[in-house]
C-alpha cells in the first residue's frame, strides 16, 4: 500500500509541475511559434507595401544597360504621323547610361501627348556608332505610368543588342492600354562607327 501512495504522490507532483509550467508559458513566457508567426506576418506586410509603392509610381522611368557598350544618349519622346495628324513631343527622357550601369528618375508627360494616337519613340546612340531610331506602343490617352528599358546582349548573335521596352500602368504595371511591351533588336554591327 505504501508503494501505491508513493506512486500516486509522484504522479500528483508531476501533474502539478506540468500544470505550473503551462501556466507560466501562458502568463509570462513567450511561445516561440507565436513569435515566428508574428515576424512572418510583419515581413509579408512590408514586402506588400514595398511592391505597392513601386508599382504605383507615376511618371517614372528605369533604364538598365547590361551590355559592355556605353550609351552616349537615349532620348525618348512621343510621335504620331498617322491619319494626317502630325505630333511630336519634346524629349522627356534624355540621359546617358554607362556600360553595365543603370539610371532611373521621373519625367513630365509632354504637353499635348494623348491628343492623337501616338507611339513611344527612342533615339539610342552607342559610343562610336550612329544613332538608331525605334518606336513601340500605341498610346491614345495621356500617359503617366512607368517606363522600363533594358539593354541586353543577344546570346545568339554577338552583333545584336536587345532593347526590352515596357510602358506599364497601375499596380500590376500592365501594358494593356499602351501596347508597349516588346523586345526590339538593335543590330550594332549595322550602325557604322563614326570616324
Amino acid at each position: 500500500m505504501d508503494n501505491s501512495k508513493a506512486i500516486n504522490g509522484k504522479l500528483a507532483e508531476n501533474i502539478i509541475e506540468n500544470a505550473e509550467g503551462k501556466e507560466s508559458k501562458k502568463a509570462g513566457g513567450v511561445n516561440k511559434k507565436t513569435v515566428f508567426i508574428a515576424i512572418g506576418i510583419v515581413a509579408i506586410a512590408l514586402i506588400v507595401i514595398a511592391i505597392l509603392v513601386e508599382a504605383l509610381k507615376k511618371n517614372a522611368y528605369s533604364i538598365v544597360n547590361n551590355t559592355s557598350e556605353e550609351i552616349e544618349y537615349i532620348k525618348v519622346y512621343f510621335e504620331d504621323v498617322n491619319n494626317g495628324n502630325s505630333y511630336c513631343s519634346d524629349y522627356f527622357i534624355d540621359t546617358k547610361v554607362g556600360a553595365k550601369a543603370k539610371t532611373s528618375g521621373s519625367y513630365v508627360t509632354p504637353a499635348g501627348q494623348g491628343s492623337y494616337a501616338t507611339s513611344l519613340m527612342f533615339i539610342v546612340k552607342f559610343a562610336g556608332r550612329e544613332e538608331t531610331v525605334n518606336y513601340s506602343g500605341y498610346f491614345t490617352s495621356e500617359y503617366s505610368g512607368k517606363i522600363t528599358i533594358k539593354f541586353i546582349a543577344d546570346s545568339e548573335d554577338s552583333n545584336n543588342i536587345l532593347m526590352k521596352v515596357k510602358a506599364g500602368e497601375g499596380i500590376t504595371n500592365s501594358a494593356s492600354n499602351t501596347y508597349c511591351d516588346e523586345t526590339i533588336s538593335l543590330y550594332v554591327d549595322k550602325l557604322v562607327s563614326e570616324k
